[in-house]
């Protein structure tokens, strides 16, 4: 048994110094390998991302190009781009980064580095970031070509400046710009995310709007021979459009709308049969003596000039500083008082040559007109202002007086036959030393849209009806349409009425006129 053991203690001895000769042979195998394998980048490396463990210097700046080099894809919806990175100055710097990597190969310690050899994977693994460029403004170029070949963009509405009718616009879309080009930086810089999907915005084509009126107005009045002043009002809404509104402007027969609303703030009840032949022959007529016996009954005596005092300081106590008469319709003006000087008539810019006796702005006489609509309804500043000398049906009656003037093809004709047009015109033919001036002030009911619609131009010297008419009816017919663009007015009827040498073209069956209250 002795000798067995010790048979067996020796075999034992042999086996172990076997073992560990083999294991030293292994090690120093490994070892020999290790040495080998430092001249390669070192286990657990990554460069950019990429696994380059293994590799030599070139097959690691190989590998990480690879990767890089692949096109990023870009979806504009179903649309796919693919850009080169080349295309939009993408560099790697391989330089830099292989010499990241020889420094961290070089500086590693031979034994840690031989245990990660021996268990095949690093002890603490090693990134080599991606170092690359790009140029900016190429990236920034190719989002925006990308924009503008897919892009749909909204498109505006539009007037037509031949059938003076409104077109809506289309809604569209239109990529986030900014937010693509740092997209597809973000991908150019991704191992793995090389997909953008861009962002694109929808775009809601707007209403047409007042703006689009308003530069119709513009250019059209650069195209007349003279100059022109406009104001319009919407009476549902109160936006308005103001073209040289507040210049000065000789008040011709429009005048006789403030004095018609001075007769009835004079006359307690109804109007007498007298003074309704009256009114109507000023409103319907156009009548200037009619007009200086209204002012008679506004200063309560055979004193027209005392009622033409009364009618201004009204105009001013209604805000409309701009609105006088210093003298009644064809009289001798006063030493003392041949006009009014007011901030209109005081501003140099646009200076015409003004009727001393009698002025307004284009301003002015809208916001008079809308004071008589509003107080036809019960409401507005002329009731709260002169609560017990003006009523609700006599502003009606205003009303219906004013729609009553069928004279003057001026703002009537650019509106379908049977619109009721409360207006008075006037002009000036230039032949008595002030500009030659035409206007029209209305309020114009249709269907879409009550409004206020007031129009002035002028030249020196002699204004031709044939000019300004056409004109001032193109800017009626305009407004119309704005305000009915389901329904516009096509004709140009004070036109082929001039190419027909035939101007009854306002007349049609409207049925039964307007009462003159429709309530009390």
């Amino acid at each position: 048994m002795r000798r067995e053991s010790r048979f067996s203690t020796i075999l034992i001895r042999y086996l172990l110094v076997i073992a560990l000769l083999l294991g030293a042979a292994a090690l120093a195998y490994q070892a020999f390998l290790y040495l080998q394998q430092r001249r390669f980048l070192p286990v657990g490396m990554t460069m950019a991302g990429v696994n380059v463990a293994g590799l030599t210097p070139e097959d690691a700046a190989a590998a990480v190009a690879q990767p890089y080099s692949q096109p990023v894809v870009v979806y504009h919806f179903e649309n796919m781009i693919q850009i080169d990175p080349a295309d939009v100055g993408f560099v790697l710097d391989m330089e830099a980064m292989i010499a990241a990597a020889e420094h961290i190969r070089t500086q590693e310690e031979f034994w840690p580095g031989f245990v990660s050899h021996l268990l095949q994977r690093p002890l603490n693994p090693v990134q080599v970031d991606l170092i690359a460029t790009h140029n900016p403004a190429q990236v920034e170029a190719m989002a925006l070509s990308i924009a503008n070949y897919l892009d749909q963009p909204m498109s505006p509405p539009q007037m037509e400046p031949t059938t003076l009718t409104f077109k809506d616009g289309a809604d569209g879309y239109v990529t986030d710009v900014d937010a693509a080009a740092a997209a597809i930086e973000a991908a150019l810089y991704s191992l793995t995310h090389r997909t953008v999907i861009l962002t694109i915005n929808a775009e809601t084509a707007p209403e047409p709007g007042l703006d689009l009126l308003r530069t119709y107005m513009e250019n059209k009045l650069s195209t007349f021979p003279g100059g022109g002043s406009f104001y319009i009002l919407d009476l549902e809404t109160g936006e308005e459009i103001s073209l040289n509104a507040d210049q000065a402007m000789s008040g011709m027969s429009m005048m006789k709308i403030p004095i018609i609303l001075e007769t009835y703030r004079a006359v307690d009840n109804q109007l007498s049969l007298d003074q309704t032949k009256l009114v109507s022959e000023t409103i319907i007529l156009s009548g200037n003596y009619s007009a200086n016996l209204l002012l008679d009954v506004v200063a309560g005596m055979d004193n027209a000039y005392l009622g033409s005092d009364i009618l201004t300081q009204s105009m001013r106590r209604l805000g409309l500083e701009n609105t006088f008469i210093a003298t009644p319709y064809e009289e001798p003006a006063r030493p003392d008082r041949i006009t009014y000087i007011t901030t209109a008539n005081s501003n140099m810019e646009n200076r015409i040559t003004l009727d001393p006796a009698m002025q307004t702005t284009a301003r002015e006489m809208g916001e008079l007109l809308a004071m008589i609509y509003y107080c036809a309804q019960g409401q507005g500043p002329l009731l709260a202002i002169y609560p017990e000398q003006l009523t609700q049906r006599e502003c009606q009656e205003m009303l219906y007086f004013l729609s009553l003037n069928m004279e003057g093809y001026i703002l009537r004709p650019g509106v379908p036959p049977c619109t009721t047009v409360a207006h008075k015109h006037g002009w000036i033919n230039g032949d008595v030393g002030y500009h030659g001036t035409h206007g029209d002030a209305a309020i114009i009911q249709t269907p879409g849209r009550d409004y206020v619609l007031v129009t002035y131009v002028y030249v020196e010297g002699w204004l031709d009806w044939t000019i300004s008419f056409p004109f001032m009816a193109d800017i009626s017919r305009a407004v119309y349409n704005y305000y009915n663009q389901d329904e516009p007015f096509l004709q140009d009827v004070l036109r082929e009425g001039i190419a027909n040498n035939k101007l009854e073209i306002m007349e049609a069956d409207c049925g039964e006129p307007p009462t003159r209250a429709t309530n009390q």
